[in-house]
């Protein structure tokens, strides 16, 4: 489907085939030219195999009583949560199931159905990956998309030179332009989500972020010159990052402020938080649990 669904100009045959040839050397096997339901049936793949994963498109109407499978509606059955069919054993996603409204929701699914197949063939309870826990801010007021756009970049927009519709070495954007363009997001999302241990531990405890009702802490953003932000809203006051700028002695580091309930980590004297982090900014960044620290573009280390 992607050699002949996505034009080349937005998926380049040569990524392509370097995907497939990881696929392949991952010890997948094509087989090519096979109708299931014609050359094999699924009750021979379910013989050869210890799971099944149907990926085949939108149905014809006579597609599933050919894979023995339930269908009604044109889609075949199967859990929401573990994309498991009413044959044991046997997954199913994409528009198989329903129609998606992009491809990306179908690799979604391919995931989700990854992980329910990995627990079923370990003998674990099946599952699937389960809602990670989710909260949002709210809408901000004034001050606060003030702040948000005062880190925007100041750049002019950068547009590729001479694209053509067709092609595979259709010019686009340079490396420089393109790390420039992505400088551009402002990161209404958080840029650990992946790695928060906060979050994983409220889906771990089922907290619930609507117990407190509508309130939250407000928006602040401390950024500097550097390459690292602060958003005081996601600290929890773990004091790592105190005791890594204390430990590697830097003139300035970070340390707690105020008292009570008002106490936060701030930069000493009202300074830059450049100015504090001279020497582990990396490392607070890479230790900082919650995404309080972190650097101002996506990097591997965070």
């Amino acid at each position: 489907m992607l050699r002949y669904g996505v034009e080349p100009r937005r998926l380049p045959r040569k990524v392509l085939e370097a995907e497939i040839d990881i696929i392949r050397q991952l010890g997948a096997e094509f087989r090519m030219r096979t109708l299931v339901g014609e050359h094999v049936s699924l009750e021979e793949l379910r013989t050869d195999f210890d799971a099944v994963f149907v990926a085949v498109g939108e149905l014809r109407a006579d597609d599933a009583e050919q894979l023995g499978l339930s269908a009604p509606a044109g889609r075949l059955r199967a859990d929401p949560a573990t994309f498991q069919t009413e044959v044991q054993g046997v997954f199913a996603g994409g528009d198989a199931i329903g129609r998606r409204k992009s491809a990306v929701r179908s690799v979604a699914h391919g995931h989700g159905a990854a992980v329910a197949i990995d627990q079923y063939l370990t003998g674990r309870p099946l599952t699937g990956t389960g809602r990670p826990f989710t909260t949002r801010m709210g809408r901000l007021d004034e001050e606060e998309l003030r702040r948000l756009v005062a880190l925007a970049s100041p750049e002019p927009r950068a547009s590729p030179a001479g694209r053509t519709l067709a092609g595979e070495d259709a010019p686009g954007l340079s490396d420089a332009q393109a790390h420039s363009e992505a400088a551009r997001c402002l990161h209404c999302d958080c840029r650990k989500a992946e790695s928060c241990k906060l979050r994983r531990y409220a889906a771990l405890y089922a907290a619930n972020p609507k117990r407190h009702g509508d309130q939250r802490r407000r928006l602040e953003l401390h950024a500097g010159r550097g390459q690292v932000i602060y958003e005081p809203g996601k600290c929890i006051d773990c004091g790592l990052c105190v005791q890594i700028t204390a430990r590697a002695g830097e003139a300035l580091g970070l340390t707690f402020v105020g008292r009570g309930f008002d106490v936060r980590v701030a930069v000493p004297f009202g300074r830059e938080l450049d100015q504090a982090l001279q020497k582990v900014a990396a490392e607070c960044v890479r230790a900082c649990p919650t995404g309080a620290l972190a650097f101002k573009m996506n990097r591997a280390s965070q």
